[in-house]
């Protein structure tokens, strides 16, 4: 019985002192007291995907809401770079990144570690005995600063099961142990990210990376281990919803805090082309829709499935019965077309070099001025349209004020963008006619011409003019 015990002594004590270890580094994270720094406190969130905010709508990372609920007094800087590892034999090593030299001029008060997880990657993980030197050595980089910063290392997010892209829980908690025996051992405060996200595998939607609410639940954290307080209530983030709607994709931007009559933005083509302006949109309230269903030209059967968007997003969703339409170059042939249609189901048109024509593009024919065209584009518009030859096409394709009048008369709002050198799409045979018929009849519009400006790029240098428009103009027409 004594050779047992004495044989099992060594296993008995190494356990001890894993454990003894483990809650060391697991003690509460000591807390900056604002009296040590001067103001603001500057926090520097170091990391992978997850600190760089992958899946989550631009300004809802968890190093961005930290920021939100720390307030004033306190600048956060988010210097994650996506599929980094730890390990300096891994695939692709943080350490050889510009944004670690970037996070140590940023000169921090206090870092967060977050890193580990794309090490568990099998071409990586051959590499895992190395973990606890290159996370020391990386740690150095920070003390060897001329004012050395708190840090705070964090235990890697959990991974749903099975996981993905080689990325496996099992390795995560083999790198949480040696993440809690460095902390240890010099003495550095941990943040358990896992624990935050763990039995919560909606807030990870691709096994990975946690959505916008999960990475809240990462910034509440965070501030805990900040400032040694709750979080205070976070902010409800914005989001991207993607349903199915006649077989094909909708992709929906819904913002924080819906404006009142919950206005929205009907893209025709190229959503997300015009990021800036839509993400503008969405910060005023707004949802964003975008309807995948391209090179149909504005075509009946592409209108038969905008009419079943249209009844999901106002008939079951109540947003505005009158949505504003952005048509980007060929995306104008989708909102002309709907517009046509449904003249009371549009409060503003807006036209951003759009084809409103189709002699002009795809076809490519002389007009007042002759486009480029695309011969392979403009046979297949006519074998959609069911047109045998360009004479058919030509006798049946809408002019771009037919059906107009009754768009006019409802008192929808026109904005033309436009580049007056457009050799693709020429404005004096698309959009100059609509904004002549509106200025007839006496419609509203507003006209931005890019002088000089060709076919790309779309949208205005500064679009704060064309955002504020489309405001005004959106709840004009649905008389909120």
């Amino acid at each position: 019985m004594n050779n047992q015990l004495g044989k099992s002594m060594p296993i008995v004590l190494r356990t001890l002192t894993l454990l003894f270890l483990t809650s060391l580094a697991m003690a509460a994270p000591a807390p900056l007291d604002p009296k040590d720094f001067p103001a603001p406190i500057r926090v520097a969130c170091v990391g992978d995907s997850i600190t760089a905010g992958f899946g989550a709508p631009k300004g809802w990372s968890y190093p961005d809401q930290l920021r939100m609920i720390l307030g004033a007094g306190w600048e956060v800087g988010n210097f994650g770079v996506s599929g980094r590892t730890l390990l300096r034999q891994g695939d692709r090593p943080y350490v050889k990144e510009a944004a670690l030299t970037q996070a140590k001029k940023f000169k921090p008060d206090a870092v967060i570690l977050l890193l580990g997880t794309n090490d568990t990657k099998p071409q990586n993980w051959a590499h895992v005995a190395d973990f606890p030197k290159d996370y020391a050595d990386l740690v150095g980089e920070f003390r060897a600063l001329d004012k050395p910063p708190r840090i705070y290392v964090g235990r890697p997010c959990p991974v749903v099961e099975p996981g993905v892209w080689g990325i496996n829980e099992a390795g995560v908690q083999t790198v949480i142990g040696h993440v809690d025996a460095l902390a240890a051992r010099l003495g550095l405060e941990v943040i358990d990210f896992h624990a935050a996200l763990d039995g919560q595998p909606k807030l990870q939607p691709d096994r990975v990376h946690p959505n916008a609410v999960g990475y809240g639940v990462l910034a509440a954290t965070a501030f805990t281990a900040l400032t040694g307080k709750p979080a205070p209530t976070m902010p409800k983030p914005p989001t991207t919803e993607t349903l199915v709607i006649a077989n094909r994709k909708l992709s929906l931007k819904v913002p924080v805090t819906p404006a009142p009559g919950r206005p929205w933005l009907w893209v025709g083509e190229f959503g997300g082309h015009l990021g800036n302006l839509e993400d503008a949109l969405v910060e005023r309230g707004w949802h964003v829709a975008y309807f995948a269903f391209p090179n149909q030209y504005g075509a009946p059967a592409a209108m038969d499935a905008w009419d079943k968007v249209y009844e999901e997003l106002n008939g079951k969703r109540g947003l505005a019965a009158k949505p504003a339409l952005l048509g980007i170059s060929r995306g104008g042939l989708y909102v002309n077309a709907w517009a046509r249609r449904h003249p009371d189901r549009v409060s503003v048109l807006y036209l951003d070099n759009a084809v409103c024509d189709l002699r002009s593009w795809p076809a490519g024919m002389p007009l007042k001025a002759t486009g480029a065209g695309s011969p392979a584009e403009w046979a297949s518009c006519k074998t959609i349209y069911g047109w045998a030859d360009d004479e058919e096409a030509k006798a049946k394709a809408f002019q771009p004020t037919d059906g107009m009048a009754a768009v006019i008369a409802q008192g929808v709002f026109l904005i033309s963008v436009h580049g007056t050198a457009d050799r693709v799409v020429p404005f004096v045979d698309n959009g100059e006619h609509l904004v002549a018929a509106w200025k007839a009849a006496g419609g509203r519009c507003a006209v931005f011409p890019k002088e000089g400006g060709d076919h790309h790029p779309h949208g205005l240098p500064d679009n704060t003019p064309v955002i504020d428009l489309l405001c005004a103009e959106g709840v004009r027409g649905n008389a909120f």
